[in-house]
Order: structure tokens, then sequence, then C-alpha cells
């Protein structure tokens, strides 16, 4: 909702920028307060993951210029059902039933919120 009103097409990448530099300077500073060693053969992994997180949320600034703030809000809401899905597959997670039931209702909600939108004719 912040990032609406600044972006336009020259200001993109300078919110993704600011951005960035917000996380990795509270990243840095949990780090001193928890005392996290990192082991340097996970370096290229940490970059790669960078670099995927850095492309997905320019386009996450992308699709709040291009599409209704109502309509992108709602669908980012499905991150939590792929979380719980890719958790199983890939790392072995079992989701718990609290876990299920809570995405299930927060999924809910966002459809919730596309519908009404479409009956206020907010969005086609």
């Amino acid at each position: 909702v912040f990032t609406k009103g600044f972006v336009n097409k020259n200001n993109i990448l300078e919110i993704t920028l600011i951005t960035s530099i917000l996380i990795m300077l509270s990243s840095g500073l949990g780090a001193i307060i928890f005392n996290i060693k990192i082991d340097f053969s996970y370096i290229f992994y940490i970059f790669i993951s960078s670099l995927f997180l850095t492309i997905a949320y320019i386009c996450s600034v992308l699709t709040i210029f291009y599409a209704p703030l109502s309509l992108t809000a709602a669908i980012r809401y499905t991150v939590i059902v792929f979380g719980i899905i890719i958790g199983y597959l890939i790392l072995g997670e079992v989701p718990s039933y609290n876990m299920i039931i809570g995405a299930l209702i927060i999924t809910a909600s966002g459809l919730f919120v596309i519908k009404r939108q479409k009956d206020l004719g907010k969005i086609n």
C-alpha cells in the first residue's frame, strides 16, 4: 500500500534498492544481536537466493503499478498455500492442522475480497 503512491516508470529500481538496503541493514543488526555464524560453503546459495528475491521483488512492485492493489494484495495470500505445498514436497515438512486451517482462512479471506471488489465494480 505504501509503495502505490511512489511507483512510476522512473523509480521502480529505486524502490527495490531502498527496500533491499533496509532488509540488509535489519538482517545485519539481527546477525549482530543473535550472533549468527554463516558457513562460507553456503555463500553461493545465499547469492542465488538474493538474486531470485530481487527479481521477485521487482515483479511485485511492477504488479502494484500495472494492476489494481485490491487484486494483487488478495492474490499474494496464495503464497502461504504454495509455501506449505513446497515445504511438504521439497523439505519434507508435514503441515499441522492449525497451519492448514490458518492458510485456508487467509486464502478464503483473499478470495472474499476479490469477490467483493468485483461486486462493487472496482475490478473486472
